[in-house]
């Protein structure tokens, strides 16, 4: 329920196209795989098993996907995302924490 309404909102938008929907981890990721979308939004008190999981293989699949992640629960999104440094010391780790915050 929680992704047709999503869906039927966003159809209401012209610059969005809606490529699929799915409830079930493995063919989420298959089908995120294959049509390698620009944007996948999540309801993050899903009843994946292991969301978390499911969203590291996304993300690594495909590490410039943007991942949107809705609780209904709250009313909040996370943003998540995947990004790679090299850090060859201290002061690297605390530029990428700092660049986070």
């Amino acid at each position: 329920m929680f992704s047709q309404g999503v869906a039927c909102l966003l159809r209401q938008e012209t610059s969005f196209e809606i490529v699929g929907q799915k409830t079930e981890l493995d063919q989420a990721v298959a089908g995120i795989q294959k049509l390698q979308p620009d944007v996948i939004i999540l309801d993050v008190h899903s009843r994946f098993d292991q969301p978390m999981a499911g969203l590291w293989q996304i993300l690594t699949a495909l590490p410039n996907i943007r991942v949107i992640g809705l609780s209904l629960q709250d009313n909040t999104f996370q943003i998540y995302r995947v990004q790679q440094r090299e850090v060859k010391s201290l002061a690297d780790l605390i530029d990428a924490i700092d660049d986070e915050s």
